[in-house]
Formats: structure tokens, C-alpha cells, sequence
């Protein structure tokens, strides 16, 4: 474990990567202005291919089709379109701050990992969770509003008459499944319990008399919640093959419709997320600066043995937690969260993770 004059050295590096992290962030509005800007061409591009579409068919009934399956497309590749690596940013933002074969040399020694894992599996299985959530807030407003869109679409279409009732109804269960999620996600509160029940569950709850009503509780809640989950990231797969079925017997150009639809709403939703990610990572990079200037500095500046160490394993769980920015020459930034669990192949931190007690399980629900 290294010694207190390191960790003092590592606490005012974190520090300098949070403030960094933050100027980063100052930067954003500049960035959004260009976003903006460069949104008119796929917009423009867009409206002449609705009007082309519309004068030669004397109909909107497709390309209202079109959008629905646009919306769903987007919702299902979005994932993978985050793991594309920025292009052209300017941001100095390491995800790995070791030499390569040092890490390489810190994960050949495989048994320590696993056994840190396992001892902390509750606590690094929160970090991967709380990821999940502040990441997903900053999609929530974007996509919401697509699928609010979706439902006025098919209600057109079923005005027109040429969307069956039973096929409305289900993409509008859809959208409030979806919409449902989101808004629990959105409400959700990262590293405190109470995302599975709707309270937290004290102690004096958890004895054998009153055990079964408590488990019972958190079973309903917990199959609530994945039955929103996976509703919401499943459902609209399996509605996607209808309506691409119906593209298919569409004239021979709607493919590039269909692809300007896509671009469009790629884009917007880029730009939305970036707008909401960069709320939630300047308050996650303010909540980090606080807590390492005014409560972790302090104290490890006065604290000696297990006082010290306690502090330790706490920057430890803090450090976990990597604020990244991916973006695009400039354009287009989504600020996001990473847990990073490369911490773990760290001698220092393999010690000071074992040192503490993991938390329980019924402390994350």
C-alpha cells in the first residue's frame, strides 16, 4: 500500500483531472453552437426529400412509416454508436493513466484480481449500476420525445385509416413502457438505495418474523422493474420487423428517404444527449471536487493508520468513478461516465479494497 505523502500526491492529481475535466466541460456551449449549425444540413436535406416524396406519391402515409422505423432503428443501434471513439477532439482525457505494460503486468496477476472482485462484488457491481443510470439520464428527454413522436405518427396513419387499431395501441405501449423507464431512471438517485423497492429497508426490518413481507416486497418491485427494463430495450425489435416489411414494398427511392430520417434524428439525438450529458457530468464533476477538496484532502492531510486507511479505500471507490467525453472534430460532445475497473488491477488499490467490508445487498435496493 503506498504511503501517505503518495497518497497525498494522488488525491491532488485526481483533483487537477477533475478541474480539467471541467474546463472541459466550460468548453461545451461553444461546441453545442457548432452542433447546431451543422444540424441544418441533414434538416434541409430531409425537408426536400419529404417534399420530393409527397409530390411524386400525393401521400405522407410513408413517410410517416419511415420515421416510425427510423425512431426504432435509432433506439436499437444508439448503443453501439456510443462505442464509436471520438474524432478530432481536443480533450486530454485518459481512460487508462498507467503504462500499458505495467497494467499488463498488474492483470497477469489474475487470482489477486478475482479475489478483489469477489470480496467487492457488490460494491463493483454499484459502480457498473450507477454507471448505467447516469449515462442513461442524459438519453432520457432525447428519446422520450422520439417515441412521443412515434405515437402522433401512427395516430395520423390510423386517422388515415391505414394503420389497424391493434397496431397503434401497441406501438403506443411501447412508447409508454419506454417513456415509463426512462422517468424511473430520471427519479432514480445513483449510490442510494431504493431503485428495486420504492424505500430504502432499515435494519430493524430484516429480522426472521418479518422477513418474508420485505423479500416479498422487493421481488415485486424487482420483476416491475425488469419487465420496464427489458420491455423497453426489447419490444421495439420485435415491432421493427413489421414496419420494415411495409419499407420494403415502398417505390425504389425511399431507401435514401429512410436513411435521411436516420441521419436526421441521429444527429438531433447526438446533440440532445450531449445537452443533457453535460448537465449531469458538471454535476457529477462538481460533486467530485468537493468532496476531494474539502472532505478527502483535508482529513488524509491530519488522519494516521486505520483512519488513513479508511480514507484511502474511500478514494479508491471515488477514483472508480472516470468521467470521459467522446466526440466528433469538435462537434457533437456527449459527456459520460466510465467505471473504471482497471483501478482494480492496482496493487495498492487490491489492498485497500480488501481492507473495508463490502456492503450489502440489501443496502443498494
Amino acid at each position: 500500500m503506498y504511503q501517505k505523502d503518495e497518497f497525498l500526491s494522488r488525491i491532488r492529481e485526481q483533483i487537477a483531472s477533475e478541474e480539467k475535466y471541467s474546463a472541459i466541460l466550460d468548453e461545451a456551449p461553444g461546441k453545442f453552437a457548432r452542433s447546431r449549425k451543422f444540424l441544418l444540413i441533414p434538416l434541409v436535406f430531409y425537408l426536400v426529400a419529404v417534399f420530393l416524396s409527397v409530390l411524386r406519391d400525393h401521400t405522407l402515409e410513408n413517410v410517416l412509416v419511415l420515421w416510425i422505423c427510423s425512431v426504432f432503428i435509432l433506439y436499437m443501434v444508439n448503443f453501439f454508436i456510443m462505442m464509436i471513439p471520438s474524432f478530432g477532439s481536443d480533450a486530454d482525457i485518459k481512460i487508462i493513466d498507467k503504462p500499458i505494460p505495467e497494467l499488463i503486468r498488474d492483470f497477469l496477476r489474475l487470482a489477486n484480481i478475482v479475489k478483489t472482485v469477489n470480496k467487492n462484488k457488490i460494491t463493483i457491481v454499484e459502480f457498473f449500476w450507477n454507471a448505467f443510470i447516469i449515462n442513461t439520464k442524459a438519453l432520457a428527454r432525447g428519446f422520450s420525445l422520439l417515441f412521443v413522436s412515434n405515437v402522433f405518427c401512427a395516430a395520423v396513419l390510423f386517422a388515415m385509416g391505414t394503420m389497424h387499431w391493434t397496431t397503434f395501441l401497441i406501438l403506443a405501449g411501447q412508447t409508454a413502457v419506454i417513456v415509463l423507464m426512462y422517468w424511473k431512471i430520471v427519479k432514480a438517485v445513483p449510490g442510494t438505495p431504493g431503485f428495486f423497492t420504492k424505500y430504502g429497508i432499515p435494519e430493524e426490518r430484516m429480522g426472521i418474523a418479518k422477513g418474508v413481507h420485505v423479500w416479498l416486497s422487493i421481488g415485486i418491485f424487482s420483476v416491475l422493474t425488469v419487465v420496464i427494463l427489458i420491455g423497453g430495450m426489447m419490444l421495439p425489435g420485435m415491432t421493427l420487423g413489421d414496419y420494415l416489411s411495409d419499407v420494403t414494398l415502398m417505390p425504389v427511392e425511399y431507401p435514401i428517404m429512410l436513411a435521411a430520417t436516420l441521419v436526421l434524428l441521429g444527429l438531433w439525438m447526438r446533440y440532445m444527449n450531449g445537452v443533457d450529458s453535460a448537465k449531469v457530468m458538471r454535476r457529477m464533476n462538481l460533486t467530485h471536487l468537493s468532496v476531494l477538496k474539502s472532505d478527502l484532502l483535508p482529513a488524509a492531510e491530519k488522519a494516521e493508520g486505520e483512519e488513513l486507511s479508511a480514507l484511502k479505500r474511500r478514494f479508491i471507490l471515488l477514483s472508480m468513478n472516470k468521467l470521459i467525453v467522446q466526440e466528433f472534430f469538435h462537434r457533437f460532445p456527449v459527456y459520460a461516465l466510465m467505471p473504471n475497473i482497471v483501478i482494480v488491477a492496482d496493487k495498492g488499490a487490491q489492498e485497500m479494497l480488501n481492507n473495508g467490508e463490502d456492503k450489502k445487498l440489501t443496502e443498494l435496493l
